[in-house]
C-alpha cells in the first residue's frame, strides 16, 4: 500500500498543476509552442498559467512534432536524475553550517529579512534576492565538487607549460583534470581546507568546476542548485542546525560522499516559526487519508 503521505503529497502537487475548470490538461508540446509565440521570446517567471490560456487560444496554429509522452519522460528522467546530486549538495551545506554558526547566523538574518514573514512559500525572485546563499553553496561545491573528474581528448599538439618544451600532449591522449585537487589547492583558493562563502562572488578562477567544464559539463547543474538554494533556505529559516554531541572526532572524506552518513546533525525548530502552508496542507490531507482508510495506517507525520 502507498504511504498515505505520498498519496497526500500527490493530491497536492495534482491541485496545483491541474489548469481552473479541468477542461483537459495542456500539452507539453503546446506549451512550447506558444512560449515560440510570445511577442518577446520568452514568458515572465509570474506567467505559467497565461501560456497555458495562450496555448488554448493558438491550438489551429501549433504543430507538435515532438511527442508529448518523449517529452515528459525526458523531463522525468531529468528530474529524477538530479535527486543524488541535490542531496550532496544539501549534505555538505548543512554539515558545513553546523560547523560555522556564525555563518549559519549571518545566513539566516539574509533569509529573515528577504523571505515571507510566515514562511508560506519562497520564489524563485526571492531565491535571486540572496545572494550569501548563492556564495554559502558555491563554496560547499569548492569543498565538495559533484564531479570528481574532467576528461578531454586532445585534438592537436600541446606544450605543457614549464617544462621547457619536454612535455607535449599528443593527439587524441585523454586528459584527466582532477576537480577535487584543483579546488583544494592553495595557489587558487587560499586556505583551501576553510569554508570560507566570502570568497564569492567575484571572478571564479579557471580551478573552479565543480559540475565539470565548459559544453559538456553537467546538464542538471542550474536545476541541482535551485533546488538546493530552496530547501536550504526553508531549513534554515526555520531550524537551527548543530552537529550532534556523538558525532566522531573526524571530519567526513570530501573525496567520499559516503562518509557523511556516520554524521549526525541536531536540528532544533526555531521558536515563534509558524508551519509553512504546503506542510500544513499536507498534514490536512494525510488525516484525511487515514480516516478514509481506517485501520490501513503505516506512517505518521
Amino acid at each position: 500500500m502507498v504511504d498515505s503521505r505520498i498519496k497526500a503529497f500527490a493530491e497536492q502537487c495534482a491541485k496545483a498543476l491541474s489548469p481552473a475548470g479541468g477542461g483537459g490538461r495542456p500539452t507539453v508540446t503546446d506549451y512550447f509552442a506558444v512560449y515560440d509565440l510570445s511577442s518577446d521570446g520568452r514568458a515572465p517567471s509570474t506567467d505559467f498559467k497565461q501560456i497555458f490560456r495562450m496555448a488554448a487560444a493558438n491550438s489551429d496554429k501549433i504543430d507538435a512534432d515532438v511527442a508529448d509522452k518523449q517529452v515528459r519522460l525526458d523531463m522525468f528522467e531529468f528530474v529524477t536524475g538530479t535527486i543524488e546530486q541535490t542531496a550532496a549538495l544539501v549534505t555538505g551545506v548543512l554539515y558545513e553550517l553546523a560547523r560555522n554558526q556564525n555563518i549559519q547566523n549571518h545566513l539566516r538574518e539574509h533569509l529573515d529579512s528577504e523571505l515571507d514573514e510566515h514562511q508560506q512559500q519562497v520564489t524563485i525572485d526571492q531565491l535571486d534576492r540572496l545572494p550569501y546563499l548563492e556564495n554559502v553553496l558555491k563554496e560547499t561545491l569548492r569543498k565538495y565538487p559533484l564531479v570528481a573528474v574532467v576528461r578531454r581528448v586532445a585534438t592537436k599538439p600541446y606544450i605543457v607549460p614549464g617544462t621547457n618544451n619536454r612535455c607535449t600532449i599528443e593527439p587524441n591522449s585523454l586528459v584527466v583534470v582532477p576537480v577535487h585537487a584543483l579546488h583544494h589547492d592553495a595557489e587558487h583558493f587560499p586556505e583551501p581546507e576553510e569554508f570560507q562563502p566570502h570568497r564569492f562572488p567575484g571572478q571564479l578562477s579557471s580551478a573552479y568546476m565543480p559540475h565539470g567544464s565548459g559544453p559538456q559539463s553537467y546538464i542538471g547543474k542550474h536545476f541541482v542548485e535551485l533546488e538546493a538554494k530552496l530547501i536550504v533556505a526553508m531549513l534554515v529559516s526555520r531550524y537551527e542546525v548543530h552537529l550532534d554531541s556523538s558525532n566522531p572526532g573526524t571530519s567526513p572524506d570530501s573525496l567520499n560522499p559516503k562518509s557523511f552518513a556516520g554524521v549526525r546533525l541536531k536540528v532544533v525548530n526555531r521558536s515563534g516559526v509558524r508551519e509553512p502552508r504546503m506542510y500544513t496542507s499536507l498534514q490536512q490531507l494525510h488525516k484525511d487519508n487515514n480516516e478514509r482508510a481506517g485501520d490501513r495506517k503505516f506512517m505518521f507525520f
